[in-house]
């Protein structure tokens, strides 16, 4: 295999034509058997992280929310999700966070989610690989209802690719999730900013 040959991590940024509101309250079970349990607010209150259903088997998803939505940092969660997947080339893992800054004037600017793509993407590469993922950023539209201000919010898919076992798969996304997690960490918050949504 020569070196074009060799497969890299892709990282992606979209928008979706799309508003929903936050917080917003369970669906029950979907079509693909999962269940929406809703938004649960999380922010300054990191001791119910164990209690969210979908992180209770993956100590990678359960660190994220808590960094996220530590009192002092400049993000809060609204959802995640992940699957492992098992097919004859191997095992797979997808599973999205979704997160939005915790300010009024910053999520009304979707500019500064582009901006968080962007550095990202840079930042990462220029870590040494230790898995290929895909990172796909999603920005949508929000009205956050408890403060009555619409703006942005932004779901980060990763994907990995197949691999011969399962938990070598769920190394490697432990490692994109707790990559993007460690960066969003990394932002300074300036101390001018008012308005806090949560």
């Amino acid at each position: 295999m020569n070196d074009s040959q060799v497969p890299e991590s892709i990282l992606v940024l979209s928008i979706r034509n799309r508003t929903k509101a936050v917080p917003y309250p369970g669906s029950g079970i979907r079509a693909d058997g999962h269940e929406n349990y809703g938004f649960k607010p999380l922010k300054g209150r990191i001791g119910e992280v164990e209690s969210i259903p979908e992180v209770q088997d993956n100590p990678a998803l359960s660190n994220a929310l808590k960094a996220l939505n530590d009192e002092s940092g400049l993000f809060f969660t609204i959802g995640c999700e992940k699957s492992c997947n098992q097919e004859s080339a191997g095992f797979w893992m997808r599973g999205f966070l979704e997160f939005s800054f915790n300010y009024i004037e910053l999520v009304t600017d979707a500019q500064n989610y582009f901006k968080l793509f962007f550095d990202f993407t840079h930042l990462f590469w220029e870590l040494p690989p230790e898995a290929v993922v895909q990172y796909h950023f999603e920005l949508e539209g929000s009205t956050f209802t408890n403060v009555s201000v619409n703006g942005f919010t932004v779901v980060v898919w990763i994907t990995t690719l197949p691999l011969p076992t399962e938990e070598a798969t769920k190394k490697a996304w432990a490692w994109a999730l707790d990559t993007l997690v460690k960066y969003l960490k990394s932002l300074p918050i300036n101390p001018a900013l008012r308005g806090r949504i949560y």
